[in-house]
């Protein structure tokens, strides 16, 4: 009668498959990490470009805006609807009894 005995498994069959298993975890986890940065570059990018977008629009509103309270179009504006620029301008005076009167109405 013939006895067959199992394989018997040395201590370096078991590291070099922790070795290999290990090796294969890490190569995974590199490619989640990389895809991960990747992704997250193309979100900075993405946001700069809108960025810019919304500098570029800021800027041309400002000069619209510039443009409206532009001196001469203020001018124009007041001569089409019949204002005159006052030379020498009053303005109101209030005395300093009569604000502190006014602080404390309000306060009450």
């Amino acid at each position: 009668m013939t006895f067959f005995k199992p394989e018997q498994r040395s201590f370096m069959d078991y590291a070099l498959w922790a070795l290999f298993s290990a090796s294969f975890i890490a190569s995974v986890f590199l490619i989640f990490i990389y895809n991960y940065s990747i992704n997250l570059d193309y979100k900075i990018y993405s946001a700069e470009e809108t960025i810019k977008k919304l500098e570029s629009e800021k800027a041309q509103l400002q000069d619209k805006v510039f443009a409206l309270l532009s001196d001469a179009s203020l001018k124009k504006l007041s001569a089409n609807n019949g204002l005159v620029e006052e030379k020498n301008p009053k303005y109101l005076k209030i005395s300093a009894g009569t604000s502190k009167d006014l602080i404390t109405l309000q306060t009450r």
